[in-house]
């Protein structure tokens, strides 16, 4: 059976539009478009509520297959129209537990053989509950293009730049050292109380990744660490990772298994829960020292970042499983 991609529609003024990403590398590496949703939302929503009521059976036979991205709980919206005349892939994000029974029934309905997991414990589940269906875990990536190395670290005017998501026991760390003066250059959100966004340290993702390669450290958990109660416990590489290794920031934080895996080594400075201010204005005065670190994680990230790497990934095994490109 012949394999096609679903492009994802790039949003205006998006620029790290991950699936969008994901659809381009694979159309590069020679898997042919299936093209866009055509039509509003409404359509692909109404199609998604009317699907179940055939019991899961096309309107015509089955005659291709269709790589769709989407985020877990989307899926039966997502592979409409696709999903009346072709076999459904998945490549699924986001596989939280709050949408995991659906994301389940979905796979169920739409009678899918194989599913890519960006989440390699949300493939282990799967493969538990449903031990027909082969789950893959294939880590995120990220498109390179427009990621530089910038200046040494001594060089750089950022001293640490909070990035996405904070931890709720290391943030005030980082907020005390930046009211003392010891870190003088410092970037993060703004959060409310209840944890809603105020204010974007970057409103542009441009102008974040123009800052990224001058500044020297960037803050990264998983979201496990800094959202549990959303993530399940489910601990996942996510592209902030590397967009600090392709602009030549140290990392402190905590790196995922699903990373020091893939690299064969931890790239990240892990925080030293017992002394945590000590240790980065002890990092800060000694930022030199981390060069050769950024170094080898800047080639290591180049060599396995990009979506084009994961798009080969994923036509070797459908090969294997006896589709066709």
């Amino acid at each position: 059976m012949k394999v096609y991609i679903k492009e994802k529609l790039r949003r205006k003024k998006e620029f790290q539009f991950y699936m969008q990403q994901f659809t381009e590398a694979m159309v590069r590496q020679g898997v042919p478009s299936a093209g866009r949703t055509i039509g509003p939302p409404w359509v692909s929503k109404a199609l998604a509520a009317l699907f179940p009521l055939t019991g899961g059976n096309r309107l015509w036979p089955r005659r291709k297959a269709v790589v769709v991205a989407t985020r877990g709980r989307h899926l039966l919206r997502d592979a409409m129209p696709e999903a009346l005349h072709a076999e459904i892939i998945p490549l699924f994000w986001d596989s939280w537990p709050r949408g995991w029974k659906k994301q389940v029934r979905a796979i169920r309905l739409l009678k899918c053989r194989i599913c890519f997991f960006t989440a390699r414990q949300a493939a282990e589940r799967l493969s538990r509950e449903l031990p027909d269906v082969k789950a893959l875990w294939i880590a995120e990536g990220i498109d390179p293009s427009g990621f530089h190395a910038g200046k040494p670290l001594t060089e750089r005017r950022y001293d640490v730049y909070e990035l996405g998501r904070q931890k709720a026991d290391y943030h005030p760390v980082l907020a005390a050292l930046h009211r003392s003066g010891e870190i003088k250059n410092y970037l993060a959100n703004e959060y409310d109380a209840d944890g809603s966004l105020r204010k974007l340290a970057f409103e542009r993702t441009e102008d974040m990744v123009k800052a990224m390669p001058d500044t020297k450290i960037i803050i990264s958990f998983p979201a496990c660490d800094t959202h549990p109660a959303q993530t399940g416990g489910i601990e996942t590489l996510t592209q902030r990772y590397w967009e600090a290794m392709l602009s030549g920031s140290l990392i402190v934080g905590r790196a995922p298994a699903e990373l020091t895996d893939l690299l064969g080594y931890n790239p990240v400075i892990e925080v030293d829960t017992s002394a945590p201010a000590e240790q980065l204005k002890r990092i800060l005065q000694h930022i030199g020292d981390y060069q050769p670190l950024v170094d080898r994680n800047l080639q290591a990230a180049r060599r396995h970042a990009p979506w084009d790497v994961r798009a080969r990934q994923i036509q070797e095994i459908l090969r294997r499983e006896g589709y066709t490109i």
